[in-house]
């Protein structure tokens, strides 16, 4: 991936707020809203994010001088190559080698067979 650079940034605590750009309008995604733009975020796909780096003293023993990042806005320009499973059924890569499903037991032969071994 020459030329480019990855920034991993999680955000478990606040949300980073969401807008789309769609048509040339940008669209901002409504918090009841977020369950249903998979189709505009997902990953893969283009856009832009806004950090803020904050840096920190450490205390000297065992915490050292550190840079936080902090995710902010994020927009999503709605194109780009979907990567990964692109949300496809968690086991939908071994189909091809299931089989099919039957009531019927392999083992019952439907003779009352005696599994006693005489000694």
């Amino acid at each position: 991936m020459r030329g480019l650079a990855i920034l991993k940034a999680t955000s478990k605590q606040y949300a980073p707020a969401l807008f789309y750009v769609a048509n040339g309008e940008v669209g901002e995604v409504e918090e009841s809203m977020r369950s249903t733009v998979g189709s505009k975020f997902y990953h893969g796909v283009e856009g832009t994010i806004g950090v803020n780096f904050v840096a920190y003293e450490g205390n000297g023993a065992n915490i050292p001088n550190s840079v936080k990042c902090y995710l902010g806005d994020a927009v999503s320009l709605c194109r780009g190559k979907k990567l990964g499973g692109g949300g496809k059924e968690k086991y939908a890569g071994f189909a091809k080698n299931m089989g099919t499903v039957s009531d019927t037991d392999p083992t019952d032969t439907g003779d009352d067979l005696d599994d006693e071994i005489p000694f």
